[in-house]
């Protein structure tokens, strides 16, 4: 389950776990599915010692270990993925190919930028910076390094999109607000893709059960917040909306964004032929 970090990847996996766990899993910190692919807590698994001495260049070096010995370990799982695709990690062995596979979730890039500022606790220009470019600072430091010791080469986002898409494995790719407007359709080509196909009447229960009115109630509902937060406490599941970026978002940050990230929002119809933004969304020519 891959895409660029505030694309709905942890609504995807929720929705996931709701089908395999028969919608018996109403705590929102019991997802049995998708572990975070840089999670400290593989390596951990996978070398059978405590990684928390190593350093990011570490994590990097050693991460196609950890997917090989992944795959190894489980016949049938998905993993959370924000980093760009490399295939010197996901795809350096043949053996792989075939029974490594994608659902890569893309987000209006505008949208992004406000769920990420307000995540990450950034300025929007700091965080447009970092999306955009991949500027870093003293100020964004934890920049996809978390007290879990994640480390995640997430690029850019026009990078990030354009490696998934470019990615030579089984794949489908979804657009998180054709997911967002209609969730039985969308999600149930995900779950065909995955050889998953449930019940109709399964998957719109999963969907009615993962609104994100429910969402927020079941974070708020636990003791310590949802375990995906960056500080103990934070609240994850913001708003979960499309187009919100116009009532935040100045015409020279509209501007910034779509003079990086352009060509990919060409693409998923995010902007007409002369860059400007679309209210409805475009048809898709990937």
């Amino acid at each position: 389950m891959a895409s660029f970090p505030k694309s709905g990847n942890t609504w995807l996996r929720i929705l996931l776990n709701q089908i395999l766990s028969d919608g018996t899993s109403d705590d929102i910190n019991d997802q049995k599915i998708g572990f975070n692919f840089s999670s400290s807590v593989l390596f951990d698994e996978a070398f059978g010692f405590d990684s928390s001495e190593f350093s990011s260049q570490d994590f990097r070096a050693t991460q196609h270990m950890v997917f090989d010995w992944y795959i190894q370990q489980n016949q049938s799982m998905v993993l959370k993925v924000h980093n760009i695709f490399d295939p010197a990690i996901f795809a350096h062995d043949p053996d792989w190919y075939g029974r490594v596979g994608a659902v890569y979730l893309v987000r209006n890039p505008l949208d992004v930028l406000l769920s990420a500022a307000s995540f990450y606790d950034y300025s929007i220009d700091t965080m447009m910076h970092l999306m955009c470019e991949n500027k870093r600072s003293k100020e964004t430091s934890r920049w996809m390094e978390t007290s879990h010791h994640q480390y995640l080469d997430v690029g850019n986002w026009p990078k990030n999109v354009k490696s998934w898409l470019d990615a030579d494995i089984p794949k489908i790719i979804v657009r998180y607000e054709d997911l967002l407007a209609e969730p039985v359709k969308y999600f149930g080509a995900i779950l065909d893709f995955l050889g998953l196909a449930c019940p109709r009447t399964t998957l719109i229960e999963a969907v009615e059960n993962t609104k994100f009115s429910k969402l927020q109630a079941a974070e708020e509902k636990a003791e310590y917040g949802f375990g995906e937060a960056v500080v103990r406490g934070q609240k994850f599941f913001r708003k979960g909306k499309s187009g919100d970026w116009k009532n935040s978002l100045s015409d020279s940050q509209v501007d910034y964004v779509i003079t990086h990230c352009g060509g990919m929002m060409k693409k998923f119809g995010y902007i007409s032929d002369s860059n400007v933004p679309l209210t409805e969304l475009a048809e898709a020519s990937w």
